[in-house]
């Protein structure tokens, strides 16, 4: 079990820090028949761009796949560990995949901040007696209209997280293009669990959505104390104590 939060919370950390240093690289995840959940770094773009199909997912069985259209290369977890560096690991990434090497990473955005928030909140978390996880909430067909939001369970019991939803749902009905900085395809909702509870709901759009306290701006509070993202998971820990 341990080991298993472990390979979870590298897996974020890699995958994050590859979205961070690759600005039109987003996160999603989904379900393998064989490996479970499965965290997946995908390019974003145009369908005739060449890098735009290049995707890295991590499981918890055997490690981080570099996927694109020529095929995928396996990195194992044992390699992984071995280079004892996971700045190494994302470095032979950029490498052997098409994302390629990277002189100046780009500034961090509402979303990369969230993304590493989610790593830094598992990371925290590796002792505790509670499982924790972080999954996408699927809203695609909520907000294209083609069923209710209250379908999407617990994690839209938190009002602002349905208002949210009630926003992007208007946006997508009255206007041709999806009316926000993220396509309908890319989650920008993540859900924190604790076991099986809603702890918490991470927003790329830079904010925390909490049951007693609401929204927790983390990228206003990232920017105000000097870009620490130790006194963001602070702050989002204070929000969530019930």
């Amino acid at each position: 079990m341990i080991a298993d939060r472990f390979l979870l919370q590298q897996a974020w950390w890699i995958l994050s820090e590859l979205c961070r240093r690759h600005e039109r690289t987003v996160m999603d995840r989904f379900v393998h028949e064989q490996h479970g959940g499965v965290l997946l770094a995908k390019r974003i773009g145009k369908a005739a761009e060449p890098e735009t199909n290049v995707g890295v997912a991590a499981n918890l069985v055997d490690g981080i796949r570099i996927m694109q259209r020529s095929g995928s290369t396996l990195i194992p977890w044992a390699e992984v560990f071995e280079a004892g560096d996971a700045h190494a690991i994302v470095r032979h990434i950029e490498r052997i995949s098409p994302l390629g090497p990277v002189e100046s990473a780009p500034s961090t955005t509402h979303r990369t901040l969230v993304y590493r928030l989610a790593a830094r909140i598992l990371a925290s978390r590796l002792d505790d007696r509670h499982d924790w996880s972080i999954e996408p909430l699927d809203a695609a067909a909520a907000i294209q209209g083609e069923r209710t939001i209250a379908s999407l369970g617990e994690a839209v019991t938190l009002p602002t997280v349905r208002a949210d939803l009630e926003h992007q749902r208007q946006s997508f009905a009255t206007t041709t293009a999806f009316a926000s900085d993220h396509p309908v395809f890319v989650p920008h909702l993540w859900v924190v669990r604790r076991d099986v509870d809603v702890a918490m709901v991470l927003d790329t759009d830079g904010f925390v959505h909490t049951r007693s306290r609401g929204l927790v701006p983390v990228e206003r509070i990232y920017e105000e104390h000097g870009r620490d993202l130790d006194r963001v998971l602070h702050a989002v820990w204070e929000a969530t104590r019930e």
